[in-house]
């Protein structure tokens, strides 16, 4: 399993994570699921975290979560994206095509109620740049690092973008709430 590296060390997972997968098998039958392979850290992430939010702000999926089911999210998401190719011609993210076409964007966070987060099936799980996407289609920004370090890096203030605001979450008030959040 993946390690989160320095992301632990400022983001406390709780004593009790909940909705935790028992193990792998898990894992293997959502990956089967959906047809491809999943980045490892988003595995740890939710095997340390469970389901929950950070600083009430970003939700990182837990898949087997019954607080927050992820695969109506998913299909909601993924029926909206493809609502704006249609309108506008587009897409999400400079026109990236929605999971589950090839190369395409598999929705796994929010980042509070007006942005979600994307791995861009590109390459190797472990190396899927993550994209971050206004729900109304009006901006984006590709991140060409993993999750852990996304999330290490945007609590830490070191990953700076115009579209986190100036209200995103800091490591100083970095904390893991469990429970669901929609």
């Amino acid at each position: 399993m993946a390690t989160l590296g320095p992301l632990i060390r400022i983001l406390k997972p709780p004593a009790r994570p909940l909705e935790v997968p028992v193990d792998d098998v898990w894992w293997a039958a959502l990956s089967r699921a959906l047809g491809v392979p999943l980045p490892a850290d988003w595995k740890t992430f939710v095997q340390t975290y469970g389901t929950g939010s950070i600083a009430r702000f970003i939700t990182i999926a837990n898949p087997f979560s019954e607080i927050d089911p992820y695969l109506p999210w998913l299909t909601s998401v993924i029926a909206a994206d493809k609502n704006s190719m249609v309108v506008n011609g587009k897409g999400v993210a400079g026109g990236l095509p929605p999971f589950p076409a090839s190369e395409g964007l598999l929705p796994f966070g929010r980042w509070s109620d007006w942005a979600v987060l994307y791995f861009h099936m590109r390459g190797a799980p472990d190396a899927w740049p993550i994209v971050f996407a206004s729900v109304h289609g009006d901006y984006q920004a590709t991140f060409e690092v993993p999750l852990s370090t996304f999330l290490d890096q945007v609590l830490r203030g070191k990953l700076r973008d115009p579209a986190f605001g100036v209200e995103y979450p800091r490591s100083e008030r970095a904390k893991f709430t469990s429970g669901g959040t929609r």
